[in-house]
């Protein structure tokens, strides 16, 4: 990840925006904070939700230059997390593993919502949300090679695609069930 971060920070801030915006030989673009602060945030996993300065204003998403690199910084952890999981056991057994998912997908269906009652930060809402995905990718990866869909299993995986698009993460869920078939 962190040599295509580092070289989309760079050569956005310094060759991509200044090009085409005009602004290559611009003492205002070079001097702007901006343009120095936004390749350190990039490549820090800080804040991501901006761009160089002049940087599409007249665009539906003004000023950004690279929605998407807001999920790098949750990925990052996903995949610290991942060894850890795997110490403490929790990835001990297929069983177990699709236990945890479970109980994730339990968490990420009964906390998405933002109830009131559990209320905790978005930063957690979002990185139980990330790390269930990214579980269910590894789940999906230990049984890729010897899974035989039955009517069954693609019951319940439609049911599972049903219920997690009710909380908003349907579409990844969907990808993670195509992938291993």
């Amino acid at each position: 990840i962190m040599p295509a971060l580092v070289a989309l920070a760079l050569l956005s801030t310094f060759v991509i925006v200044p090009l085409v915006t005009g602004q290559m030989l611009s003492a205002a673009y070079w001097s702007d904070p901006q343009t120095w602060r936004y390749p350190l945030e990039v490549m820090t996993f800080g804040d991501v939700g901006g761009a160089p300065p002049g940087w599409a204003e007249t665009h539906p998403m003004p000023g950004e230059f690279s929605p998407p690199l807001w999920t790098l910084k949750f990925e990052v952890i996903c995949y610290m997390l991942a060894p850890i999981c795997a110490l403490i056991g929790l990835w001990k057994s297929r069983t177990i593993l699709w236990l945890s998912i479970v109980v994730m997908g339990i968490a990420v269906i009964v906390i998405e919502p933002a109830n009131p009652v559990f209320a905790i930060n978005d930063f957690l809402k979002v990185m139980i949300r990330f790390f269930f995905v990214f579980s269910l990718g590894a789940g999906m990866a230990s049984i890729s090679a010897e899974w035989t869909p039955t009517l069954g299993t693609v019951i319940i995986g439609l049911a599972m695609c049903v219920l997690s698009g009710l909380t908003g993460i349907g579409e990844e869920f969907s990808v993670n069930i195509a992938l291993c078939s």
